[in-house]
């Protein structure tokens, strides 16, 4: 089952239009953002990069990011978690193309991530004044590795879509994972040890995971960097409990909600 979501904020505007909605803070800013974030010039902001053997454009976010840039629609998988939600932060800030937002809500957990990754756009929306896009909701039974990319691929295929975004991060380091009451089981692709490619790429898609290589708490940082922790980051929700009296909130006890209150200190 596929669920489309097309609220009043996600009707379609064409670029100019929405660039005349952005309010720049300081004459010393770009679009809003203080020069600080990116230590370069103007003219520098964004550079070549090599991302698995193809040169693409790119846009310097801090030492250990850079986005993937291109002037074409783009997608990006949110969940409501706060990974996803300040990567379509930076998305909605940064990038002046469409952007095809994908959600999938499990059946197993009772669909709990329908109303926090709504929120999440919506705060999103708010604070970049952004409405170039649109929000799809679909359907599993369980959710895994292969059916949440499943359906944003075939989809980003069809409309020619050529970057897909993906908010992973790795795990927090092996001392403090050891002291988590929950085991993690995502070790094999989050290993921190490990330094994985930030892009793949499959018939003419190319999955970006920007923040592939770095934790929860790099990530807090990336919101005290942009000043929304206190705006953005209350509307999401990381946690993964099963039981139906925690679906809009967080349960403290999962390994999720371990990890978030690592990252960031609060649920």
């Amino acid at each position: 089952m596929i669920l489309g979501l097309r609220p009043e904020e996600c009707r379609y505007l064409e670029t100019n239009k929405i660039e005349k909605n952005r309010k720049p803070f300081q004459k010393n800013l770009i679009i809003g953002i203080p020069m600080s974030i990116f230590r370069v010039s103007l003219d520098a902001k964004f550079h070549d990069s090599t991302y698995s053997g193809n040169l693409m454009k790119s846009l310097f976010i801090n030492d250990e990011i850079n986005l993937p840039y291109t002037d074409d629609e783009v997608g990006v998988i949110v969940s409501g978690g706060a990974d996803s939600a300040i990567l379509l932060f930076l998305l909605m800030k940064l990038f002046k193309s469409k952007i095809y937002i994908f959600t999938c809500i499990s059946a197993e957990k009772n669909f709990a991530n329908y109303k926090s990754s709504h929120e999440v756009v919506k705060k999103c929306h708010e604070l970049n004044q952004c409405q170039n896009f649109n929000h799809y909701f679909y359907s599993v039974d369980k959710q895994d590795i292969s059916n949440l990319f499943e359906f944003p691929i075939s989809v980003a295929k069809e409309r020619k879509i050529s970057l897909l975004f993906s908010g992973i991060t790795a795990n927090p380091p092996a001392d403090v994972l050891d002291s988590f009451k929950v085991k993690s089981k995502e070790s094999q692709f989050r290993d921190p040890l490990i330094n994985r490619s930030t892009t793949t790429h499959s018939d003419g898609v190319t999955l970006c995971t920007p923040f592939t290589n770095i934790n929860k708490r790099q990530i807090a940082k990336i919101y005290e960097l942009f000043d929304v922790k206190t705006e953005l980051f209350p509307v999401t929700r990381s946690c993964e409990s099963f039981e139906k009296i925690y679906s809009e909130t967080h349960c403290g006890a999962c390994w999720w909600c371990e990890e978030r209150f690592w990252g960031f200190g609060s649920l």
